[in-house]
């Protein structure tokens, strides 16, 4: 969706057009016949330096193509594309029941209950003034904010130390069509075929093949087509009951862990709390394992020494020991412009 151009000024390269205009109506002198030549090489080798910055797109385009053995005049379609196609989608038209919300049955909400009652009674997108119709409240003491779009939730601006736990929710969409059986209405024999191309990914994974990561472009590429209107896989309703799981789930991990840490952010799939101890760090990790077993998630956990906070979406975790695993990787994680 960008253009040549637009690539060429994020580079940092000359962006200037040929002087030479394109109605014309005689013949080229020497001098403009040079300029546009110049012009024209200019812009050849600038699509291959996109290309060298880009060459993991088109990996990964290839990988989708020869693991799933299609044509390569599938080549030109995007990976969401690729997976409805793969999955075997055939386009419907708009159900018009996208606020008849599918809740985990495995809901345990507690204090938080009213989270779910509020998108009970708001079956609507914006509010009539044009603003988003989102819930604004506390969970956990942090300010957050419910809506069709996600959860966010943090304490801005603040720097703690200690032991700063983090927990994320394991592949957490691809989990979420799988278990509770959220795939696509327009998918022929629904979640099936999807669940078997995630237990081959594990199985792949496991083994360190490297033709797992066609499959998870796949696994992940899948969510984002259920609001896409031109997608064989369109369907509103879908997307939104696997939104409103995610923050309804991860909610009802806070609502059981909540004594034990004070909580610093919860983001789409994960949260991160500052813990004062090692015995409430296991007590922590005892009650998130009996959420896991009735949820049907897997939790993945890392533990840091401090956090630098903007919000939810710019912050600095700074690990216990050295910066760089023995392979040169970082083991401290930035996210956001501001860092």
């Amino acid at each position: 969706p960008i253009g040549l151009k637009t690539m060429e000024a994020f580079m940092g390269s000359m962006i200037k057009e040929s002087d030479v205009p394109f109605d014309i109506d005689r013949p080229l002198t020497t001098e403009e016949e040079n300029d546009l030549l110049k012009y024209n090489i200019h812009d050849v080798k600038e699509t291959m330096k996109v290309f060298e910055h880009l060459r993991h797109e088109f990996d990964s385009q290839l990988q989708m193509i020869e693991a799933f053995e299609l044509s390569f005049t599938q080549f030109n379609k995007t990976k969401a594309q690729l997976s409805a196609h793969i999955l075997k989608a055939t386009k419907q038209s708009d159900r018009g029941d996208e606020f008849e919300y599918r809740y985990p049955d495995t809901l345990q909400l507690g204090k938080y209950e009213y989270v779910k009652e509020w998108f009970d009674n708001n079956k609507f997108y914006k509010t009539p003034d044009g603003k988003k119709n989102q819930l604004l409240t506390e969970v956990a003491g942090v300010p957050t904010v419910f809506g069709f779009g996600g959860i966010h939730s943090s304490l801005n601006n603040i720097i703690e130390e200690g032991i700063i736990l983090c927990a994320d929710i394991a592949s957490m969409y691809p989990a979420l069509i799988i278990e509770y059986e959220l795939m696509s209405r327009n998918v022929e024999g629904g979640v099936k075929r999807y669940k078997e191309i995630r237990d081959t990914r594990l199985k792949y994974k496991a083994e360190k093949n490297p033709m797992q990561q066609p499959l998870k472009i796949l696994l992940n590429a899948t969510f984002g087509t259920f609001k896409d209107e031109y997608n064989p896989m369109f369907d509103k309703l879908m997307s939104n009951s696997i939104c409103i799981a995610g923050q309804l789930l991860l909610t009802d991990l806070v609502d059981k862990i909540e004594p034990y840490c004070k909580v610093l952010q919860k983001n789409t799939d994960g949260l991160f709390m500052k813990v004062d101890n090692m015995e409430n760090v296991a007590k922590i990790k005892e009650i998130a394992s009996e959420w896991e077993k009735r949820t049907r998630l897997d939790l993945e956990w890392d533990i840091f020494k401090k956090i630098v906070q903007k919000d939810v979406n710019n912050y600095i975790l700074v690990p216990d020991g050295d910066l760089y695993d023995s392979k040169g990787k970082p083991k401290w994680k930035a996210k956001g412009a501001f860092v």
